[in-house]
């Protein structure tokens, strides 16, 4: 290591920068309006994609850099960081050349090649990309008799029926605000805001949820909550102390995994630390998947705009399903 530097450089500042997550101006000008372009979770990640790439370098102000110096990182990292992480740092490091008005050396060939390669020698090796486990019905069941009527206990009902039956993706639930939500007599309609989708939100789009037995319904769960938090306004879901007192900012990504990890763990189901916020949404689509529901009817809830990533939501033994090999094994048997 050449040691750490006691100040960023100016183009570092830069970048950093540009990076930020957008923020609130009372005067909206041009800087305003490009930081509006992305979502603040893609400034966010793309600022640490960014960070460790600096901090690899050990050198000042390593971009613009090069094809080489890129293909030398993605070695460098390859044993560390998973291919999708890989490609994701990549797309960091195209969105600052851009920005900067620099050439973008992520689509030189010989970067693409070396990405190739590392791809299939950790496939032959055995790697693949991990998924979220999704819950069975009946783990869902045990999962949510295991909850009280306590204030956090009401919260984290109301947060995961609402997430497994509306198919949300972590951020679009975490984020979820009272102004979204219209109880009427069928269940719940919720309007969807910015979405990883739609950033303009240029085609409305809405979850219904219906209501559902007394025991497991995610629009009586969500009225309790509200009911006893007496939130009225802004986000839906929020962190609650050891005193009760319940916070104004929604959950973070990190406390609703640990409340997803919690409950998966009350239930005596196994490997809970592997279950995240995004099991519920993967719940939703493979549990549908196996009752024989169309892809193009659960794309209806999940807001999947291309069919065939509804297609990587499956359970090994899902492969059975419709599998010819269990026709030909009945027809051997009756020779």
């Amino acid at each position: 290591m050449k040691g750490d530097r006691q100040a960023a450089t100016p183009l570092e500042s830069a970048i950093s920068a540009a990076l930020q997550a957008p923020v609130v101006r009372t005067e909206k000008d041009s800087t305003y309006y490009a930081r509006k372009a992305y979502a603040e979770n893609t400034y966010r990640s793309y600022k640490n994609a960014i960070d460790d790439f600096v901090r690899w370098a050990e050198i000042p102000d390593p971009i613009p850099t090069t094809p080489t110096f890129v293909s030398q990182y993605l070695v460098a990292r390859s044993e560390n960081l998973s291919p999708s992480t890989l490609d994701h740092r990549l797309a960091a490091l195209a969105f600052v050349h851009r920005l900067l008005g620099h050439l973008d050396p992520t689509r030189d060939e010989h970067v693409k090649a070396v990405l190739r390669g590392i791809k299939k020698d950790r496939v032959e090796h055995g790697w693949a990309p991990e998924q979220a486990p999704a819950f069975t019905l009946h783990q869902v069941a045990r999962i949510v008799r295991k909850m009280g009527d306590s204030l956090p206990n009401l919260r984290d009902k109301a947060y995961f029926l609402i997430g497994l039956f509306g198919a949300f993706r972590q951020s679009e639930l975490t984020s979820l605000n009272v102004s979204q939500l219209n109880f009427i007599d069928r269940g719940l309609v919720v309007r969807m805001g910015v979405t990883k989708g739609d950033q303009l939100i240029e085609n409305p789009r809405f979850k219904a949820i219906p209501i559902g037995s007394e025991s497991i319904c995610p629009v009586n769960a969500l009225k309790m909550w509200i009911r006893e938090s007496r939130v009225e306004q802004g986000a839906v879901f929020r962190g609650i102390d050891r005193h009760g007192n319940i916070f104004n900012n929604p959950l973070s990504h990190t406390t609703a995994n640990r409340i997803i990890k919690h409950w998966v763990a009350r239930a005596g189901i196994k490997d809970p630390h592997k279950y995240s916020g995004h099991s519920l949404r993967a719940s939703f689509i493979t549990v549908a998947r196996e009752l024989k529901i169309p892809d193009y009817r659960i794309a209806k809830q999940s807001h999947h705009r291309d069919l065939r990533v509804i297609e990587t939501y499956y359970r090994p033994e899902m492969s059975f399903e419709q599998n010819p090999a269990n026709e030909i094994m009945r027809a051997l048997e009756d020779i």
